[in-house]
């Protein structure tokens, strides 16, 4: 009648109907006698001399349909993901020792109910308490199937190692789910509980795809689900190129892409392709990335790919083949995020201190150390991942390295060009101090940082341009100065 009257705080007053809800804080709610609570009253506990009260308002609701069912949806709500939206004042009301959804699955079972409506949802209660064999017997009274019951039935399926069946049970969930009335447009927020359930099952989906190392439907999957760093992994350490590029072009020809340009979503077709552009310059197929490449980067992509072609041309001079690797240095160090950095690891930003493909291939913890290794920490912790790594997984790990795997991959690919650039460089010359210099510039000790790298180069200005004005220079103080020299453009550092 309250939401009738349009009314929308009728949502608020269901809470009343609730008798064992855990509270948040700053969100009104009812005590058991039907009076407000102030939602600042840092959530609100019932007394412990409630508990026979309660469990009696449990049993009521147990043999009421629509009370069932509104319980059963608040615990399914509540009691299966655990997040900061839920449980800030969970009661200290316990019967036996049960947690909330054991003590509601006993309400229901001594209720004696013929029919149970949401079968399916209980199920789901009763596997996310751990009961197995309850949720089993749940899904026998299920009587038409629903995304629910193809969800619980697929996770059940995978404990009992039956993959395919697993698989394909959740590929009905998944239909179900993404066959629900969509919300109004205009009103959908960015993670809707619909979305939220989509994408969850739809990462279910792909990790049973991955556990059966079918690898593109594994990416279809993650890709559908927005679950933007497993199908980087997918994309980048489980394909080659080629198998990366065939499926791109099949999800996102040019065309397409060219007209969602703009797009903000991240899994857009620009934005794909532009991980293919990325990984085959990382395998040096230039020709082949161009046409991946967004049309801003291929500018920078034609001059970095004719810096490295004169840098290798033995028919030029030996300076002007040292400038041309160090200014396909300099570019590198400067674009390389365009040119060829990894979507996933060890490039991704936000993962830097990150190793899961390293972890996953050799089965221990390891975190980031110092000059960005990688490495076990002083107590080594065996890993045990919910999805197993497979000889197939492992062998393609092995075959899709990426070198050196170490965060800002290719600043060290920067580093190996000036290298190539000081090694055609005479003696004692001011741009090989130049080269030298700039480049233990670009790596050394930071957060981001690498000295074990930058100090090849500072060795290199003490034994090749220590008679150099800028090599006198960083000899007095022991480590690179900061300044620039005839090839190297301002600021030299940050």
């Amino acid at each position: 009648t309250q939401l009738s009257l349009g009314d929308e705080s009728a949502m608020v007053s269901l809470k009343s109907l609730i008798p064992d809800r855990g509270e948040t804080y700053g969100m009104l709610s009812f005590d058991l006698d039907g009076r407000a609570v102030p939602p600042d009253d840092g959530g609100h506990v019932e007394p412990l001399e409630n508990a026979p009260k309660i469990a009696t308002l449990l049993q009521e609701s147990a043999a009421a349909a629509t009370l069932r069912r509104l319980q059963t949806l608040h615990v399914l709500a509540t009691e299966t993901v655990k997040n900061w939206v839920y449980d800030s004042g969970e009661s200290d009301f316990s019967t036996d020792g049960l947690n909330r959804s054991q003590r509601w699955l006993a309400a229901i079972e001594k209720s004696n109910v013929n029919e149970v409506e949401d079968a399916d949802k209980l199920g789901w209660v009763a596997y996310a308490a751990g009961d197995y064999a309850a949720a089993e017997s749940w899904l026998d009274h299920v009587k038409t199937a629903s995304a629910h019951s193809d969800w619980l039935r697929a996770k059940l399926l995978r404990r009992a190692g039956k993959l395919k069946a697993a698989t394909e049970a959740m590929k009905a969930a998944v239909a179900a789910l993404e066959a629900l009335p969509k919300a109004v447009e205009g009103e959908e927020y960015e993670w809707t509980e619909q979305k939220t359930l989509l994408n969850d099952a739809y990462a279910d989906l792909a990790v049973l795809h991955f556990s059966q190392d079918e690898y593109l439907e594994a990416l279809d999957a993650f890709h559908e689900g927005g679950l933007g760093e497993d199908w980087a992994y997918v994309a980048e350490r489980m394909l080659s190129a080629d198998e990366l590029k065939q499926w791109v072009d099949q999800h996102f020809p040019l065309n397409a892409s060219k007209n969602n340009a703009e797009a903000d979503n991240p899994s857009g077709g620009q934005s794909v392709r532009h991980v293919v552009a990325r990984r085959l310059v990382r395998e040096d197929r230039y020709a082949d990335a161009r046409a991946y490449m967004p049309p801003d980067a291929q500018p920078i992509l034609d001059r970095y790919v004719k810096y490295i072609g004169d840098g290798a041309n033995e028919k030029l001079a030996k300076k002007v083949r040292a400038r041309a690797w160090f200014d396909a240095a300099a570019l590198l160090k400067e674009n390389g995020d365009l040119l060829m950095a990894t979507e996933g690891e060890p490039d991704e930003v936000g993962r830097w201190d990150t190793a899961m493909a390293l972890e996953r291939e050799k089965g221990q913890l390891l975190a980031r150390g110092e000059n960005s290794q990688f490495v076990p920490p002083e107590e080594p912790r065996v890993l045990k991942f919910y999805v197993p790594v497979s000889a197939e997984e492992k062998k393609r790990l092995a075959q899709h390295q990426i070198v050196p795997f170490r965060p800002g991959h290719y600043r060290y690919i920067a580093l190996a060009l000036a290298w190539k650039s000081a090694a055609l460089l005479p003696d004692q010359s001011d741009e090989l101090a130049d080269v030298l210099n700039t480049a233990g510039n670009w790596i050394k000790g930071d957060y981001r940082g690498d000295d074990v790298a930058a100090g090849k180069f500072f060795q290199a200005i003490e034994r090749r341009a220590s008679k150099t004005a800028l090599g006198r220079e960083a000899g007095k103080s022991h480590w690179f100065v900061p300044r620039y020299g005839p090839w190297s453009k301002p600021p030299v550092t940050e």
